[in-house]
C-alpha cells in the first residue's frame, strides 16, 4: 500500500510543513532575528549611556 494512502492528510500536511529545509529555513530566520536584536540592543545600550536620563528627573519636578 502507498505511503499517502496509510498517512491521514493531516499527517502528509505534517511531513511536508516539517521538512528538513523548512527546518533549516525556520533556524536560520530565527537567528538572524537573535542576531538582529542583539545587536539593535547594544546600539542602543552605548548611545544611551551617554543620556541622562531625564524620566527621574520627570517624575521628581
Amino acid at each position: 500500500m502507498p505511503f499517502s494512502m496509510v498517512v491521514s492528510p493531516i499527517g502528509q500536511w505534517f511531513a511536508r510543513f516539517f521538512s528538513f529545509n523548512t527546518l533549516i529555513i525556520a533556524a536560520i530566520t530565527i537567528g538572524v532575528l537573535c542576531i538582529l536584536t542583539l545587536v539593535s540592543y547594544g546600539i542602543d545600550h552605548f548611545f544611551g549611556r551617554y543620556e541622562t536620563n531625564t524620566a527621574v528627573y520627570e517624575e521628581i519636578s
